[in-house]
């Protein structure tokens, strides 16, 4: 009989790479324990459910909403509600949904990737750090697939105070390194980035030839552009960010004459960061053409890898956007704003020169980032072969670096 497990962080299945892990963490701890969990997410609706149901279509996967931070909510009278809960009474109202969390959960497992870092927002990771302090003490709690920290010294005693004697399981070195050697936790594992195994049903050739035909697109003849969002945490200028990436774009249309530039969006739906907000002024500057191909659709996950993985290469600002490039065995081009790129990316898979650092406006000014991005794709063309090789060794290896963790954890969840 199948186990009851919580699955958190997983709350947007329109966040490609979250998606990925959520999902290859359901399929494949069901095919190592040869039986059917039952999956419990922290969706918020009954549309983001079906999403994670579809990509998993055997799996027993069901909605169990906590919405610990009362925003969640879109009836109109309700979202009026919450915000005086939370303006009157936060903290009560936060520790009741906590409470409902214990009262209802044996096991939980919190994935990754970076929530648990000081790059976003610093009061959420308090709350969740606090929150995972309580909570061990009397539900069986896994982290999986994390990168985590770094944190300023006034947090240093949270997070050690929350992370010690809970199962860690990294998703690359420095991770590790982290974890045993600043917060002094020896209880810490390395692994490798859940989405570096295959989806399931990547073996499905139909599904591959109907997303690439859609956007009429051909093997090998295109390059795929990742343009994140998340622009502020790269550079707050937004017209200098873009600048950059319009030179990027202008030297692959001068390089690649006849190769078609592909813009995909790997993060959707939060308004402020969504990628296709970034797609949509790149398009109004650049104009149509039969060299562009702007994508703005909703898609699997599963169509969005296909895309990257039969293109020539990848340019990319979202880090999964890099990891189903390489999973498909193709070389990516990763622009990094915080430790996790060099990572899983640099030290985990040992494609460190394939990363362009571009955290802070210094490293856009004067195009820096565009400068150092074309000198990389000068480098993968003229290393093309050496690349490749390394990157099927180092993908090769994580997974069974994962699927060791999978069948660990399949052991302990009991």
């Amino acid at each position: 009989m199948g186990r009851k497990i919580r699955i958190e962080h997983a709350s947007n299945p329109l966040n490609y790479g979250t998606n990925m892990m959520v999902t290859n963490f359901m399929y494949y701890l069901d095919k190592h324990l040869g039986e059917k969990n039952e999956y419990f997410l922290d969706v918020f609706n009954d549309k983001d459910l079906q999403n994670f149901r579809n990509q998993y279509k055997e799996g027993n996967i069901k909605r169990e909403t906590i919405d610990y931070t009362l925003t969640h909510s879109n009836n109109i009278v309700e979202k009026a509600i919450n915000k005086v809960k939370r303006k009157v009474a936060f903290n009560y109202f936060y520790n009741n949904q906590v409470k409902k969390l214990k009262k209802n959960t044996d096991r939980l497992v919190i994935l990754g990737g970076d929530d648990l870092s000081e790059y976003y927002q610093i009061d959420a990771l308090k709350r969740e750090l606090s929150r995972i302090k309580d909570i061990k003490k009397t539900i069986k709690t896994f982290l999986v697939g994390q990168t985590i920290g770094p944190f300023h010294k006034e947090r240093m005693e949270l997070a050690r105070g929350s992370l010690k004697d809970i199962p860690i399981y990294s998703r690359d070195p420095w991770t590790t390194n982290y974890i045993k050697n600043n917060l002094k936790i020896s209880k810490c594992k390395e692994s490798a980035d859940l989405a570096l195994l295959p989806l399931p049903y990547q073996d499905d050739v139909k599904i591959k030839e109907n997303i690439l035909h859609k956007y009429e697109l051909k093997g090998e003849e295109y390059i795929t552009l990742v343009v994140s969002g998340l622009y502020h945490s790269y550079c707050e200028d937004k017209q200098l960010y873009l600048d950059n990436w319009i030179k990027i774009i202008t030297y692959l249309k001068d390089k690649f004459k006849d190769k078609k530039i592909v813009f995909l969006p790997h993060v959707l739906r939060n308004s402020q960061y969504d990628d296709r907000n970034m797609i949509g002024e790149l398009q109004q500057r650049l104009g149509e053409g039969k060299e562009y191909a702007y994508i703005y659709d909703e898609m699997m996950p599963l169509e969005a890898r296909f895309i990257l993985g039969n293109g020539m290469f990848t340019i990319t600002g979202r880090m999964h956007g890099s990891i189903s490039t390489f999973q498909s065995r193709k070389p990516a081009i990763s622009i990094s704003y915080s430790v996790k790129y060099n990572g899983v990316i640099g030290e985990g898979l040992k494609l460190g020169n394939t990363i362009v650092d571009g955290l802070g406006m210094s490293k856009w000014n004067n195009y820096g980032v565009a400068n150092e991005v074309i000198r990389k794709v000068e480098y993968v063309l003229k290393n093309e072969s050496q690349i490749k090789d390394q990157i099927n060794r180092s993908v090769s290896k994580a997974e069974i670096s994962i699927r060791n963790m999978i069948e660990e954890i399949g052991m302990k969840i009991k």
